[in-house]
């Protein structure tokens, strides 16, 4: 293969390779795409890869390869998409990567990369960056947000600290993804990130954000995934405002300090599958609404909260579950729920296989009908006043 310089494209992704990148492939200097990504090739990125000058596109993903990026790579100033995602490369990210200004897509995620994220400013093409899953540390630079075609930005499960810079905010081509998760940020979430108008999926769980979500964040209307969870922040969910979230399909808040009742706007999210406010400090009752509306509905996560209700009142929204068909998991654990359940308990989606109904006061009996739920897996009701009598009836219907 090495004496074939007329080759343009060599691509041998998801098979079973295994070994080194051989050398020879440096001599291949007409080449434009090389593709390993999805085998299980060892060792290190060879220098003479540096030697395809005319490479377009390289594509490592997946692999088991060892060692840091070779500085010879900094030759390849006509690479637009460089992606070596999924091995165990390491060193810090080279600063010659700040210098191929073709790049459109930087992907160096899930590898062992540290130190501080290299000047890149420069890439004033770049589409997508991802450096997620590294051992990267520092804050984020405000130069972040000049990147004007940027559609995907991920960082999260690094070790990156300070605040989220308002620059971020000014990435208004941002579509796809903005992943910070999994990180140390401090201080408030930034107002303008609300600008993001295009913006698909937001991940800012596990950090140590503090202080209110700002309203703006609640007009983000191309949001489908909404994922703040265990961070530090307060204040209410904006109960009675204006919220524009259509097509949200993941709204995930769990493991905060809010309080106040669970937002009536949600019921008006008719794309929802997964709501998780669990472990914050949400009182009232549950609306109805959230069953009536909410059809697509397939986790609904409220343990842990401050939540009230009984057969007078409150407990109706578990008959209005039963219009969600596919809900799966229903956790209600550690509340101030009481009284007697609902036989429509019965009537939940067959689909289920987790409830918990645990730490809270009900009692009576159990409804003879939940043997119906065939899939149910996960079943806690521990430190209640109810009385069971439904083990026989769930073995019963399982046979």
């Amino acid at each position: 293969m090495g004496h074939l310089p007329s080759m343009r494209r060599v691509q041998m992704q998801y098979n079973m390779l295994n070994g080194l990148i051989p050398r020879f492939l440096g001599s291949l200097r007409g080449l434009q795409v090389l593709d390993l990504s999805f085998n299980k090739l060892t060792g290190i990125i060879p220098s003479e890869i540096g030697n395809l000058t005319n490479l377009v596109s390289l594509n490592l993903n997946f692999n088991h390869l060892t060692g840091s990026l070779p500085s010879s790579l900094g030759n390849l100033q006509r690479i637009q998409n460089l992606c070596v995602r999924g091995n165990q490369l390491t060193g810090l990210i080279p600063l010659f990567l700040g210098n191929l200004s073709a790049l459109t897509v930087l992907n160096l995620g899930t590898n062992k990369f540290e130190g501080d994220i290299v000047p890149l400013q420069a890439l004033s093409s770049l589409s997508v960056l991802i450096l997620q899953e590294n051992s990267l540390h520092g804050g984020l630079p405000s130069w972040l947000g000049n990147f004007s075609s940027l559609v995907y930005l991920s960082l999260g499960a690094n070790n990156l600290t300070g605040a989220i810079p308002e620059s971020l905010g000014n990435l208004h081509m941002l579509s796809a993804r903005l992943v910070l998760a999994e990180n140390s940020f401090t201080g408030s979430i930034p107002s303008s990130l609300g600008n993001l108008n295009a913006l698909s999926e937001l991940y800012l769980e596990t950090n140590q954000l503090t202080g209110q979500v700002p309203s703006s964040i609640f007009n983000m209307s191309s949001l489908s995934v909404f994922n703040l969870a265990f961070n530090q922040l307060t204040g209410s969910l904006l109960n009675g405002k204006k919220v524009n979230f259509p097509v949200l399909d993941i709204f995930d808040v769990g493991g905060n300090r809010f309080h106040g009742v669970i937002p009536p706007w949600l019921c008006n999210c008719s794309m929802l599958t997964i709501i998780a406010v669990e472990a914050n400090m949400i009182s009232g009752t549950v609306p109805p609404c959230l069953g009536d509306n909410l059809k697509s509905l397939s986790a609904l996560i409220l343990g842990h909260n401050q939540l009230l209700a009984n057969e007078d009142d409150g407990l109706d929204f578990m008959s209005s579950l039963t219009n969600s068909s596919h809900l799966e998991i229903l956790d209600l654990s550690s509340n101030k729920f009481r009284g007697v359940l609902p036989n429509s308990v019965a009537n939940l989606s067959t689909e289920l296989y987790a409830l918990s109904i645990a730490d809270n006061m009900i009692s009576g009996n159990i409804p003879e009908g939940i043997g119906n739920l065939v899939n149910l897996s996960y079943l806690l009701m521990n430190i209640n006043l109810s009385r069971v009598l439904f083990l026989p009836l769930l073995v019963d219907s399982r046979g």
